[in-house]
């Protein structure tokens, strides 16, 4: 074993070995397989590929993994000369700023892997500690967004949760994709479809959670509804009759420990109402009933990079308080340089 490897495994003590991804279930597998992509595994974990139009080669993307073993990496290289795909992109949890991140570089480095061109998953990101009670949560946001989140409970706004597998669930998400594709068109970005969402929902029933901030209650005092599945089955249906207009809604996706804003999107109507602090602090304080150790905002802008796409964004989550963190991130190994390049550069128009 080189002294690389022993230093890496030597550490990784350091590092958490139970964060396990949604992207690294079976579940996610069978969710992709409905947009022409195929799964294998290479020792625990899962190797997506697909054909890549235009260029006909092949892709192989792993998606967040932690690195527990020196010899993952080889693996997927043994892996990667079978298949020959044109690249296999790896993407990496551990933090950059763990005790084993220059290991893991080096080895990376050993093994012909480059830091990838593009992320798919974000590796900057805003993370909520929900150890925490729900008190020190508000108390530890920042002073607009613990003063939102007041003001929107005073002023009476509503939040529905809905778990996946409830029977309104398809109703909700409905509710839900109006509000995001409403935001994506206000942002000029192309959005998911819906058939994305309603197959999202599909596989991940158990695991998703649908959130609505509404108007002020006409009929009833304000409430809040964010209790376990059975007690929001019953409030759903005495909802039905209340006459409120739903200004904020997202997806979150619940797996090991970790709850994950996927997406979400929000009404210009009564915005000075602030719904979407409610929501995302009901959001969290449900995700502490399902045993949640974290909420994970996902994507920010990298630190010092103020007109970064995703700065009005940051700016938004961070006002929610916890740890802004980077992920060791996207990797490649290019096994077909050419077309490698093709790939990239096309990439870069798209993106533009």
């Amino acid at each position: 074993m080189t002294e690389t490897s022993q230093t890496m495994n030597k550490e990784l003590e350091n590092e958490s070995k139970t964060q396990t991804s949604y992207l690294q279930t079976q579940s996610w597998a069978t969710f992709k397989s409905a947009f022409g992509w195929k799964a294998d595994t290479v020792g625990d974990v899962f190797v997506l590929s697909r054909q890549l139009p235009y260029i006909n080669q092949l892709m192989m993307y792993v998606p967040e993994v932690m690195i527990h073993d020196s010899s993952l990496l080889e693996k997927l290289v043994l892996f990667a000369k079978e298949k020959k795909p044109m690249f296999l992109r790896l993407e990496i949890l551990n933090n950059v700023d763990g005790g084993n991140a220059e290991a893991i570089k080096q080895k990376l480095k050993e093994n012909h892997f480059v830091k990838a061109f593009e992320e798919l998953q974000p590796e900057h990101r805003q993370i909520i500690d929900l150890t925490q009670s729900e008190t020190d949560i508000l108390h530890n946001m920042k002073e607009k967004g613990r003063y939102n989140t007041r003001l929107a409970q005073k002023k009476g706004v509503r939040v529905e949760i809905t778990t996946g597998d409830d029977a309104t669930a398809l109703e909700k998400l409905k509710i839900v994709y109006d509000l995001y594709q409403k935001t994506a068109d206000r942002k000029s970005i192309s959005g998911r479809s819906y058939s994305y969402f309603e197959k999202l929902l599909e596989n991940f029933k158990d695991e998703i959670i649908l959130s609505i901030a509404y108007t002020p209650a006409t009929t009833s005092p304000p409430s809040v509804i964010a209790v376990p599945p059975s007690v929001i089955a019953r409030s759903t249906a005495t909802k039905q009759s209340i006459t409120s207009t739903p200004l904020a809604g997202s997806i979150t996706l619940i797996h090991g420990g970790v709850a994950s804003y996927l997406y979400g999107g929000s009404s210009l109507e009564r915005k000075e109402l602030m719904a979407p602090y409610l929501l995302h602090y009901e959001v969290m304080k449900y995700a502490k009933t399902q045993n949640c150790q974290t909420y994970d905002l996902l994507a920010i802008a990298p630190p010092d990079q103020p007109n970064h796409k995703f700065a009005n964004l940051t700016r938004f989550k961070q006002q929610f308080g916890g740890k802004s963190i980077a992920r060791l991130g996207s990797y490649d190994l290019k096994m077909r340089p050419f077309w490698y390049t093709i790939f990239k550069l096309l990439e870069n128009i798209r993106r533009k």
